[in-house]
């Protein structure tokens, strides 16, 4: 009994009189690092929290964050003052103080779930139209993925290339070579305006394409490959706009030709050759290939599980990080072997060779999405690589300006049939003469047939939207309003028929935006 006794006293003792509770465990810098290299970032600043004050490196696991955040002064005042940066971070003092300085009188601009930064003037129309897009990927991916940040992701809109490079670090060459124009980094997302291409760029797909890779990396704790990264963000980059169901993917007809070439001549480019990023390759050729590639892979992976089993292979890859293993869990693959069994489902696509489209170069220039070609008297890359369609080309120019409309439209004719490749200006130029015939629905016809070779050529897309308006089909030429200002929002043309079609509708607020539009390109863009 007194042994019973004894016990039940120990337990008293022990039970009542608990050690004091000391709190979570402290937390070190690198945790905190290690968190943000995982793009953690509620749990990097919550583990922030639990490291010492007296820690003399805690400053820069402090910097690090606001750096992310996007917040440089914040950053820049956290550094620890005269100290050696920890390891790894050396670069840390200089990205700080080049976005600083980049970023330093932009104007900011909160719209729901994110923060737009941009210089003053013309790029100042971007956000009203970036809304539409960042919101319906945010949509998509969350259902996707289960991922949707609650703090407001930033982006920002450099005006030039050279802020572009400085505030992204990403060495000239690549951004030169590869026409780099966007890049998700530090959970940010930096873009370089549209303003910068003379035919602009699909802007808005490039911010939802950016879009896929911050969640992506989220999703997957930063362990997606390259290859995974960009082949998921070139095929969900239009999920935006296409709802719950977007359906499967296609390639634009000229990356359609590389893929098939590039298969035949057993010349594709390796997944492990994209590392450390597409913007490396040696060229816009190949890097626009390793973009076909590696969407078709993507889209391989979702025709075969869907988006659920896409999903199951981002949460293995963040348990194990290794996403060809979750590959071959999902897949039910043994042994591996995704790549070669992706490659023989590719050569046994129906992918067709075009022998009458080119690859259109694009060049980075500053204002050049500014200059204005209201009459398609400009040459393609087409019809400056072939002298006699040029010729004729220009004859039909010059009878069309005289008001010579059929013998122009048969200089066009005859410049078409000179050669085997299809020139997106000479459509226009062959458009603009069937309309001005009264042929409204052939000029129409001939738009389509070249918007469907070269789906991001921005003056088509432009001139079918004033065709349609012309026409009556206020419905089509509203579309394709919209698709033109997603590729050049500074040229006013997609401007003026939404402001012709809110006007007759009544609809006055996105009439009043029309005019604001206009007002500042009138204004800055020199129009």
């Amino acid at each position: 009994m007194k042994r019973l006794l004894l016990f039940l006293l120990v337990i008293t003792v022990t039970t009542s009189s608990p050690v004091a509770d000391a709190g979570p465990a402290p937390a070190t810098p690198s945790d905190v690092i290690r968190l943000l290299g995982a793009t953690r970032m509620e749990a990097a600043a919550a583990t922030l929290e639990r490291v010492p004050a007296d820690d003399p490196d805690r400053g820069f696991a402090e910097a690090l964050l606001q750096f992310h955040y996007g917040d440089y002064d914040a950053a820049k005042a956290a550094l620890p003052a005269g100290r050696t940066p920890m390891k790894d971070l050396a670069w840390l003092p200089v990205r700080i103080e080049a976005a600083r300085l980049v970023t330093a009188d932009y104007l900011e601009r909160r719209e729901q779930n994110f923060i737009y930064r941009f210089s003053p003037g013309v790029d100042a129309i971007l956000v009203d139209y970036a809304i539409e897009a960042l919101e319906g990927q945010r949509a998509a991916m969350a259902r996707v993925l289960g991922v949707a940040p609650e703090r407001p992701i930033v982006v920002e809109f450099y005006s030039n290339v050279l802020d572009f490079v400085t505030a992204s670090g990403l060495p000239p060459e690549w951004v030169k070579t590869t026409n780099t124009v966007a890049i998700c980094k530090w959970d940010r997302m930096l873009v370089l305006s549209p303003m910068n291409m003379a035919r602009g760029y699909p802007w808005k797909d490039t911010l939802a394409h950016e879009y896929v890779h911050l969640v992506l990396s989220r999703a997957s704790a930063n362990h997606a490959p390259i290859w995974f990264q960009e082949g998921s963000a070139k095929v969900m980059e239009s999920w935006w706009r296409k709802g719950p169901k977007p359906g499967a993917f296609a390639l634009d007809p000229w990356s359609e030709t590389s893929l098939a070439k590039a298969l035949e001549k057993n010349s594709l480019i390796t997944f492990d050759a994209m590392h450390p990023s597409m913007a490396a390759l040696p060229s816009a050729e190949d890097a626009s290939l390793a973009f076909a590639e590696v969407a078709t892979a993507i889209d391989f992976l979702l025709r075969e599980l869907g988006e659920e089993g896409y999903r199951r292979i981002v949460e293995q890859t963040a348990l194990h990080g290794d996403v060809m293993r979750a590959v071959d869990e999902v897949m039910g693959l043994a042994g591996g072997g995704f790549e070669k069994r992706w490659t023989r489902w590719l050569a046994k696509q129906p992918l067709q060779q075009r022998t009458n489209v080119l690859r259109l170069k694009e060049t980075l220039e500053v204002n050049a999405a500014g200059k204005a070609d209201s009459e398609d008297e400009e040459l393609d890359d087409v019809l400056l690589a072939h002298r006699e369609m040029q010729d004729l080309s220009r004859i039909g120019d010059m009878l069309r300006q005289r008001g010579h409309l059929r013998a122009a439209l048969i200089e066009y004719q005859r410049a078409a049939a000179s050669e085997p490749y299809h020139s997106p200006k000479l459509a226009n130029k062959q458009a603009r003469a069937l309309a001005g015939l009264g042929e409204v629905a052939f000029a129409q016809d001939v738009l389509q047939e070249s918007v469907s070779l070269y789906p991001e050529f921005t003056p088509t897309v432009t001139l079918l939207s004033q065709l349609a308006l012309d026409a009556g089909d206020v419905r089509t030429a509203e579309l394709e309003a919209w698709r033109a200002i997603g590729l050049n929002p500074f040229d006013p043309a997609p401007h003026i028929v939404l402001a012709s079609i809110y006007d007759a509708a009544g609809r006055t607020d996105e009439l009043q935006r029309e005019k604001t539009v206009l007002s500042v390109l009138k204004t800055y863009g020199g129009w």
